[in-house]
């Protein structure tokens, strides 16, 4: 007789996840600094983490998926969603880390092409998301408290929200170089801590009724 595992925290195990790859990079970036890598190699190395970093995250966000309706039938189509999503990230994450680490260092095409390939892909899985599942995009609804399956799914949705403008900084420091990315990180900055104030003020609300 066989058990089904059940991911009860997958959010613990993506942040861990992330954790480790975020001291990778910055192991690359440390590597550059003091001349232990070149800069092509570097670029590589960082592009091949941030597509398993995607892989990761596409693993685990169907585990994320709880039903936000109780009928059977929309129940059912949020989680084919869910389910589909996490496959397509998943094959996307592999298919750039692959790239960069087949790819010549000297191949500029790939620049574009890889962070284009993925950004294609987050914007069907967002589709996917809203369109789809109906389930939306952090799912305010005043005076009413968040569900757990809300509070867990919007914390995915941040995590999509900042692997997309990982691979948009990348795409647009290829394009428009080093100042453009400043400006990027700057307006990530101001963008993703609104919408997490917004989610914990929602959530820590949630907790006091």
């Amino acid at each position: 007789m066989s058990e089904t595992r059940k991911v009860l925290h997958p959010e613990i195990s993506v942040s861990l996840g992330i954790v480790v790859f975020v001291a990778a990079l910055f192991a690359v970036a440390i590597g550059k600094k003091t001349g232990m890598i070149d800069n092509p190699t570097a670029v590589h190395a960082a592009n091949v983490i941030l597509g398993l970093m995607l892989s990761l995250f596409g693993n685990y966000f169907p585990k994320f998926a709880r039903p936000l309706d109780e009928q059977l039938d929309v129940a059912a189509r949020q989680l084919a969603a869910d389910r589909w999503s996490g496959r397509v990230m998943v094959f996307a994450g592999f298919v750039y880390a692959a790239l960069w680490l087949i790819a010549p260092l000297t191949d500029d095409q790939l620049k574009v092409v890889a962070p284009v390939f993925v950004l294609v892909v987050l914007a069907l899985v967002f589709a996917n998301q809203m369109f789809i599942s109906r389930t939306g995009v952090l799912p305010f609804r005043k005076g009413r408290s968040l569900t757990r399956a809300e509070v867990s799914r919007n914390g995915a949705y941040l995590i999509l929200h900042a692997l997309a403008w990982a691979y948009a900084m990348m795409l647009a420091d290829v394009i428009w170089g080093d100042q453009s990315t400043i400006w990027m990180i700057i307006a990530f900055t101001v963008v993703n801590g609104i919408l997490m104030a917004l989610v914990l003020g929602q959530n820590i609300r949630s907790a006091q009724k």
